[in-house]
Protein backbone atom coordinates (compact mmCIF):
# COMPACT_ATOMS: atom_id res chain seq x y z
CA UNK A 1 0.00 0.00 0.00
CA UNK A 2 3.05 2.60 0.78
CA UNK A 3 4.34 1.39 -1.96
CA UNK A 4 1.49 2.30 -4.52
CA UNK A 5 0.73 5.65 -2.31
CA UNK A 6 4.35 6.61 -3.01
CA UNK A 7 3.97 6.10 -6.71
CA UNK A 8 0.71 8.55 -6.85
CA UNK A 9 2.67 11.09 -4.89
CA UNK A 10 6.15 10.61 -7.67
CA UNK A 11 3.32 10.93 -9.98
CA UNK A 12 1.56 13.76 -9.32
CA UNK A 13 4.66 15.69 -8.52
CA UNK A 14 5.62 15.28 -11.78
CA UNK A 15 2.47 16.34 -13.90
CA UNK A 16 2.44 19.40 -11.64
CA UNK A 17 6.09 20.30 -12.36
CA UNK A 18 6.60 18.97 -15.55
CA UNK A 19 4.82 22.39 -17.50
CA UNK A 20 5.14 25.48 -14.64
CA UNK A 21 6.81 28.74 -15.83
CA UNK A 22 10.34 28.92 -15.30
CA UNK A 23 12.54 31.83 -14.29
CA UNK A 24 14.19 32.93 -17.35
CA UNK A 25 17.20 34.64 -17.83
CA UNK A 26 18.61 36.25 -21.25
CA UNK A 27 20.61 34.22 -23.21
CA UNK A 28 24.36 35.27 -23.29
CA UNK A 29 25.58 36.88 -26.32
CA UNK A 30 26.92 34.82 -28.85
CA UNK A 31 27.85 34.22 -33.09
CA UNK A 32 27.76 30.41 -32.85
CA UNK A 33 24.30 29.54 -34.25
CA UNK A 34 23.30 28.45 -30.59
CA UNK A 35 19.14 28.82 -31.49
CA UNK A 36 18.85 31.51 -28.50
CA UNK A 37 16.61 34.45 -28.66
CA UNK A 38 15.60 36.45 -25.52
CA UNK A 39 14.74 40.46 -24.10
CA UNK A 40 13.90 42.53 -21.79
CA UNK A 41 9.62 42.72 -22.65
CA UNK A 42 9.10 45.67 -20.20
CA UNK A 43 11.25 44.54 -17.25
CA UNK A 44 10.73 40.91 -17.61
CA UNK A 45 12.61 38.33 -19.39
CA UNK A 46 11.37 36.68 -22.47
CA UNK A 47 13.33 33.63 -24.07
CA UNK A 48 11.84 30.62 -26.26
CA UNK A 49 10.46 27.99 -24.54
CA UNK A 50 8.24 25.12 -24.14
CA UNK A 51 6.12 23.17 -26.41
CA UNK A 52 3.21 24.87 -28.67
CA UNK A 53 0.59 22.66 -30.32
CA UNK A 54 -1.16 23.78 -33.16
CA UNK A 55 -3.97 21.75 -34.06
CA UNK A 56 -2.50 17.98 -34.45
CA UNK A 57 1.28 18.87 -34.53
CA UNK A 58 3.01 20.04 -31.66
CA UNK A 59 6.67 21.58 -31.70
CA UNK A 60 9.37 22.46 -29.53
CA UNK A 61 9.79 26.61 -29.38
CA UNK A 62 13.53 26.59 -31.24
CA UNK A 63 14.41 29.82 -32.53
CA UNK A 64 13.62 30.34 -36.75
CA UNK A 65 15.94 32.50 -38.46
CA UNK A 66 15.27 32.72 -42.33
CA UNK A 67 16.90 34.51 -45.31
CA UNK A 68 14.22 34.94 -47.96
CA UNK A 69 14.66 36.36 -51.33
CA UNK A 70 11.65 37.15 -53.66
CA UNK A 71 12.31 38.03 -57.38
CA UNK A 72 12.45 42.25 -57.41
CA UNK A 73 12.84 42.31 -53.78
CA UNK A 74 15.59 42.57 -51.41
CA UNK A 75 16.49 39.99 -48.98
CA UNK A 76 14.70 39.81 -46.08
CA UNK A 77 15.47 38.37 -42.73
CA UNK A 78 12.78 37.17 -39.97
CA UNK A 79 13.52 35.88 -36.86
CA UNK A 80 10.83 34.39 -34.29
CA UNK A 81 10.45 32.08 -31.67
CA UNK A 82 7.51 31.13 -28.78
CA UNK A 83 6.79 30.90 -25.00
CA UNK A 84 4.52 28.12 -24.28
CA UNK A 85 3.84 26.79 -20.86
CA UNK A 86 0.73 24.54 -21.81
CA UNK A 87 -0.93 23.82 -18.22
CA UNK A 88 -1.24 27.86 -17.53
CA UNK A 89 -2.88 28.50 -20.44
CA UNK A 90 0.34 30.74 -21.81
CA UNK A 91 1.16 31.17 -25.37
CA UNK A 92 3.43 34.08 -26.79
CA UNK A 93 5.20 34.99 -29.64
CA UNK A 94 7.74 36.95 -31.58
CA UNK A 95 8.83 37.99 -34.55
CA UNK A 96 10.95 40.69 -36.92
CA UNK A 97 11.11 41.14 -40.18
CA UNK A 98 13.85 43.45 -41.99
CA UNK A 99 14.21 43.64 -45.43
CA UNK A 100 17.88 44.62 -47.06
CA UNK A 101 19.76 42.35 -44.64
CA UNK A 102 22.91 41.13 -47.04
CA UNK A 103 26.18 41.74 -44.16
CA UNK A 104 26.28 43.14 -40.66
CA UNK A 105 25.14 46.65 -39.28
CA UNK A 106 23.11 48.72 -37.25
CA UNK A 107 19.39 49.24 -39.04
CA UNK A 108 16.28 50.88 -38.04
CA UNK A 109 13.08 49.00 -38.79
CA UNK A 110 10.59 50.78 -41.24
CA UNK A 111 6.90 49.43 -40.99
CA UNK A 112 6.20 51.59 -43.86
CA UNK A 113 9.07 49.44 -45.87
CA UNK A 114 6.96 45.94 -44.96
CA UNK A 115 9.37 45.67 -41.96
CA UNK A 116 7.88 44.50 -38.26
CA UNK A 117 8.74 43.76 -34.79
CA UNK A 118 5.31 41.78 -33.41
CA UNK A 119 4.91 40.52 -29.81
CA UNK A 120 1.27 38.64 -29.29
CA UNK A 121 0.52 37.15 -25.90
CA UNK A 122 -2.68 34.88 -26.53
CA UNK A 123 -3.46 33.32 -23.14
CA UNK A 124 -6.89 31.25 -23.95
CA UNK A 125 -9.48 31.61 -26.73
CA UNK A 126 -10.88 34.76 -24.39
CA UNK A 127 -7.73 36.97 -24.39
CA UNK A 128 -5.75 37.82 -27.39
CA UNK A 129 -2.87 40.96 -27.43
CA UNK A 130 -0.96 42.27 -29.96
CA UNK A 131 2.17 44.65 -30.16
CA UNK A 132 3.40 45.84 -33.02
CA UNK A 133 5.84 48.11 -34.80
CA UNK A 134 4.00 51.48 -36.34
CA UNK A 135 5.00 54.86 -37.90
CA UNK A 136 5.04 56.38 -34.70
CA UNK A 137 7.42 53.76 -33.19
CA UNK A 138 11.02 53.12 -33.44
CA UNK A 139 12.83 49.68 -33.85
CA UNK A 140 16.42 49.20 -34.29
CA UNK A 141 18.49 45.92 -35.40
CA UNK A 142 21.85 45.16 -35.34
CA UNK A 143 23.65 42.00 -37.02
CA UNK A 144 26.84 41.67 -34.94
CA UNK A 145 27.62 38.30 -37.16
CA UNK A 146 26.16 37.13 -40.38
CA UNK A 147 27.64 34.24 -42.13
CA UNK A 148 26.21 32.72 -45.27
CA UNK A 149 28.51 29.79 -45.64
CA UNK A 150 28.05 28.00 -42.31
CA UNK A 151 24.64 29.89 -41.70
CA UNK A 152 24.60 32.07 -38.61
CA UNK A 153 22.95 35.11 -37.86
CA UNK A 154 23.60 36.57 -34.58
CA UNK A 155 22.44 39.97 -33.38
CA UNK A 156 20.72 42.64 -31.10
CA UNK A 157 17.65 44.47 -31.20
CA UNK A 158 14.90 46.59 -29.58
CA UNK A 159 12.15 48.89 -30.05
CA UNK A 160 8.39 50.27 -28.66
CA UNK A 161 5.43 48.52 -29.50
CA UNK A 162 2.17 49.63 -29.62
CA UNK A 163 -1.23 47.72 -29.20
CA UNK A 164 -3.27 48.38 -32.59
CA UNK A 165 -6.41 48.29 -30.42
CA UNK A 166 -5.59 50.46 -27.64
CA UNK A 167 -2.59 52.71 -28.98
CA UNK A 168 -2.02 54.28 -25.62
CA UNK A 169 -0.71 50.55 -24.62
CA UNK A 170 2.93 49.91 -25.46
CA UNK A 171 5.48 48.15 -24.26
CA UNK A 172 9.57 48.05 -24.75
CA UNK A 173 11.51 45.67 -26.23
CA UNK A 174 15.40 46.19 -25.25
CA UNK A 175 18.36 44.20 -24.67
CA UNK A 176 17.10 41.83 -27.28
CA UNK A 177 19.29 39.22 -28.55
CA UNK A 178 19.50 36.33 -30.91
CA UNK A 179 22.24 33.49 -32.26
CA UNK A 180 20.44 31.23 -34.44
CA UNK A 181 21.03 28.66 -37.57
CA UNK A 182 20.08 30.88 -40.61
CA UNK A 183 18.04 29.03 -43.00
CA UNK A 184 17.60 29.92 -46.60
CA UNK A 185 13.72 30.00 -48.22
CA UNK A 186 13.03 30.87 -51.81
Amino acid sequence: MREKVALLILLAACCFGCDKAPDLVLPEKSVEGLNTLGFMVNDCVWSNYGIRCVGTRCNDNFVTAQLQKEAEKPFALSISAAFTVNRLGIDQQFLLEANGITSTGVFSLDSLEGEQMIWVENMDEKYFKEFVLTRQSHGELVINHYDTLFGIVSGEFNGVLFNPQRPAETITIRHGRFDAELQYKR
